[in-house]
C-alpha cells in the first residue's frame, strides 16, 4: 500500500498507513498460532571440533571439512546437501 500511494504522489509512513487500514478500513492481519506439539529438531550426531578453526594445512590431504544438511521442501520431499572442503 505504501508503494502504491507513493506512485500516486502521496507519501506517508508505513505506521500511518497501517493505522488507517486498521481503523478506517477495518482491515486486520490474521495471525495463525503455532501448531502444538511441534518441537525443533535436534542434530542426529555432533562430532567434536578437532580443527579448532585452524584450517591451515602443511601438506595436501592433511585436513578435510564436511557439512551435511537436510533440506525439507514444501511438498514433503527431503534433499540432502553435502559439502566437502579440502584446503590446498
Amino acid at each position: 500500500m505504501t508503494v502504491y500511494l507513493e506512485r500516486k504522489g502521496f507519501c506517508y509512513s508505513q505506521a500511518t498507513i497501517h493505522k488507517y487500514m486498521n481503523t478506517e478500513l477495518g482491515l486486520h492481519s490474521i495471525v495463525r498460532p503455532i501448531k502444538p506439539g511441534i518441537k525443533p529438531g535436534k542434530p542426529h550426531k555432533v562430532f567434536e571440533n578437532k580443527l579448532k578453526q585452524d584450517f591451515h594445512a602443511d601438506r595436501p590431504n592433511e585436513k578435510w571439512c564436511t557439512d551435511f544438511t537436510y533440506r525439507f521442501l514444501k511438498n514433503g520431499d527431503v534433499r540432502y546437501n553435502c559439502t566437502v572442503i579440502r584446503p590446498l
